[in-house]
């Protein structure tokens, strides 16, 4: 994989900047023609590129919200991060599915621990920790983006 340069890497994330910020006036007029509308994010969507032999680092990218059933701009920007990160398999967990994960596999006190967090977003940092700890691979907040190379940039092989 070709090096870039730190300007290149700045460009790259300013034009996906720019291009975000240009998408919102239409998904604000969407969502004012349909507002009840979702679209759903699936659980597990597989790597379209095979990812090339790494450490023990998993091409995993891990994200989670309330609901898998999200408005188009969510949306859009999880098919946009797909998109730039075509080695990396993607799995979604909502807030029922993060449940089911901390009870099954951690110890009751853990579980606990995690239940009586009553704030969705310490859950979700809570549960972000553990599904690393358990599985391994890269956490992104489901309104984040990736700008190019961002990931392949860390060279998991190399981390651990």
């Amino acid at each position: 994989m070709k090096k870039l340069a730190p300007w290149d890497r700045m460009i790259r994330h300013k034009l996906v900047k720019i291009l975000g910020n240009g998408l919102k006036p239409v998904f604000a007029i969407h969502h004012r023609l349909l507002p009840e509308k979702r679209y759903v994010i699936p659980e597990v969507s597989y790597a379209r590129r095979p990812s090339v032999p790494h450490g023990p680092i998993p091409y995993v990218v891990w994200q989670t919200n309330y609901s898998n059933e999200v408005t188009l701009s969510v949306y859009a920007n999880y098919l946009f991060n797909r998109w730039l990160s075509p080695e990396f398999e993607f799995r979604y967990s909502s807030d029922e599915t993060c449940d089911a994960f901390v009870r099954d596999n951690y110890p009751a006190a853990v579980y606990g621990a995690y239940a009586r967090l009553n704030v969705g977003a310490s859950r979700a940092d809570f549960w972000r920790v553990l599904v690393l700890l358990k599985h391994g691979g890269i956490y992104l907040d489901i309104d984040s983006n990736v700008t190019g190379a961002d990931f392949r940039a860390i060279r998991l092989e190399r981390l651990a």
